[in-house]
């Protein structure tokens, strides 16, 4: 059976008919099967004409396709047509033109060269849409990059571009001139069996053009500082704008972004976050990702922007229908943190109230209340990152360490509970002796006082319970106070125990007693060479003076100590060398 003939050969010149003879005879699809039954064959595409291999969208209000192999934005309807969206199809009838119209006159010759006027175009016309990226024809090697993996006619991605060309000699024009033949040019019939091959038409025919935009690449990308987000948060990067790789030229091509983080991108600021976009120099890009879950772990996304870098036609004798597109990339990196921010709290005069902040450490970008608990002194103001606050202070949207500072009015003590004195028998030989018939130690000595813990001798009002397996600590059921209960024998000078950062217990909140803290330890029901303090629940107390956190009023070299043979404060060079016992509470 004779295969059915092109018309459009008949203007081929002799070694062409050979050239196509030959190229039917090893074409995969065999000729003598008939055209109406390929036709109706389903067409599918492979790579680099898959779904994934193409970006939709629009370019300049035209409903368009990114190709994502050669970096190049095309029309998905041929000129003439126009796209429903609806229906997803191309309505209309393509316009046909004969090369040179479609070239000088509309305008898409991709770029002048060198004895164009044997093709019919003015000398002086003179244009470069591969720089400009405005629409224009399609070069040969271009438009041919649609038909492969395809295996069967329209030859291109039935669902991208749906403008059916599928009648026999559907040619579409190219950008191409024939090598030293100005009578002609090149075009690729999308209708045939075997339209993979590309013929040379006469420049008279009346063909339609697909058009294509891109010819420069984008300017790569620069690198980007990582950020920090809270946990789980989303976090929107600042935006980065596309440049063209030529001045004064525009860039045409797709974005896509993939990595940890649901990550996503929006374009000029507008529209819905998405994943994949088509795109053109001065764009800006606008990247989210949301912050791992954990404190310490990093999600990282890549956005790819790709383009195409044509090699247009120079001299038409020379390398008129070689032209070539070469895919081109540039990425850059966003890291996303998911990190906490720790508040420094610090009350002065040390020992005279307590910081608190929640939470504590902070995530990034979010909010903690912190309230000052006096202990000593009255509360009177606000410091640090609270400056000029009243009340609960609120620190937001924490984006690093910071300190929140609280300053107590020494000149207004602050009463608290006391545990007596522990003595069990009256003085009444001066008016200013103990009253023993009143408060916790006379209830303790009658039966009648309550302990939640116990102390030493049942009969006074203390009330301790030891923390800590090994016994580390003790807590003064009255106070509210927690003690470090088996003082060592260390000595310091009082900046140095001022400046105590131990942790004990599962704290780091220890700091030196005020004066008035560290006296309800005092037990006057001890005597002797014994320490004046519950022997059963500090057990290592030396007779001797411990520091308090209470600077001495007048004199500033000294503070005051607390002496556990006497159980009577007095002050002392802050140069001296003496016992600490810390403390922590008092909210």
């Amino acid at each position: 059976m004779k295969s059915a003939q092109n018309p459009r050969q008949k203007s081929a010149s002799s070694s062409y008919k050979k050239s196509k003879r030959t190229a039917l005879k090893h074409a995969a699809l065999a000729c003598i099967a008939p055209l109406a039954v390929l036709t109706a064959q389903a067409q599918t595409c492979g790579s680099p004409n898959t779904d994934g291999d193409y970006i939709l969208g629009t370019a300049e209000d035209a409903a368009s396709a990114m190709h994502w192999a050669t970096g190049l934005v095309w029309k998905r309807c041929v000129e003439g047509m126009g796209f429903d969206a609806g229906t997803g199809q191309c309505t209309g009838t393509p316009e046909a033109r004969q090369w040179k119209a479609w070239a000088e006159t509309q305008h898409l010759l991709p770029k002048s060269f060198t004895g164009q006027n044997g093709w019919g175009i003015n000398a002086q016309f003179s244009q470069n849409l591969l720089e400009s990226g405005d629409w224009r024809m399609a070069y040969k090697t271009e438009l041919l990059k649609l038909a492969e993996g395809c295996d069967g006619p329209p030859w291109t991605h039935p669902a991208v571009f749906a403008d059916a060309l599928t009648a026999q000699n559907a040619y579409v024009w190219t950008g191409s001139p024939v090598a030293s033949n100005g009578a002609k040019a090149w075009g690729l019939d999308f209708g045939y069996a075997y339209a993979a091959q590309d013929y040379q038409t006469n420049l008279d025919s009346h063909n339609p053009v697909r058009p294509v935009r891109g010819g420069q690449p984008f300017a790569a990308l620069a690198a980007l500082a990582g950020r920090a987000g809270a946990a789980g948060a989303q976090e929107t990067f600042p935006p980065i704008t596309l440049a063209p790789s030529i001045a004064g030229g525009t860039a045409w091509g797709g974005a896509r972004i993939e990595g940890e983080g649901t990550p996503a991108f929006r374009v000029n600021g507008a529209g819905a976050w998405v994943t994949e976009a088509i795109v053109k120099s001065t764009d800006t890009i606008t990247v989210r990702l949301t912050a791992p879950a954990s404190v310490g772990s990093r999600h990282t996304a890549t956005l790819t922007v790709r383009s195409g870098q044509t090699t247009g036609t120079q001299n038409a004798a020379a390398n008129a229908g070689a032209e070539a597109t070469a895919m081109q990339q540039t990425q850059a990196l966003f890291n996303l943190d998911a990190v906490t921010h720790p508040i420094a709290t610090a009350a002065q005069p040390p020992g005279a109230g307590a910081v608190t902040c929640t939470p504590n450490p902070v995530p990034h970008g979010g909010a903690s209340v912190c309230k000052a608990a006096s202990s000593a002194f009255a509360f009177k103001e606000w410091g640090g990152a609270c400056a000029g606050q009243t009340g609960a202070c609120t620190l937001a949207n924490v984006t690093n360490a910071i300190t929140a500072a609280a300053t107590f009015d020494t000149a207004q003590p602050i009463a608290r509970p006391l545990n007596d004195t522990g003595a069990q028998a009256c003085d009444t030989s001066a008016a200013t002796a103990q009253d023993c018939h009143h408060g916790r130690d006379a209830g303790a000595a009658t039966g009648q006082l309550a302990k939640t813990g116990a102390s030493a001798d049942a009969r006074n009002g203390f009330d301790f319970t030891p923390i800590g397996t090994p016994w580390a600590c003790t807590h003064d059921n009255v106070t509210g106070l927690t003690w470090e209960a088996q003082a060592g024998s260390a000595l310091h000078t009082w900046d140095a125990a001022a400046a105590n950062t131990a942790a004990l217990c599962g704290h780091a909140d220890w700091r030196l007693p005020t004066l008035q803290e560290l006296e309800t330890l005092v037990d006057l029901g001890q005597g002797g060479p014994e320490p004046r303090i519950d022997p059963a629940h500090f057990p290592a107390t030396a007779p001797a003076p411990y520091w308090t956190a209470t600077p001495f009023a007048g004199d500033t070299a000294q503070a005051w100590a607390l002496d556990f043979a006497t159980g009577a404060p007095a002050p002392r060079l802050r140069a001296d060398a003496l016992r600490v016992r810390l403390v922590r509470g008092g909210q």
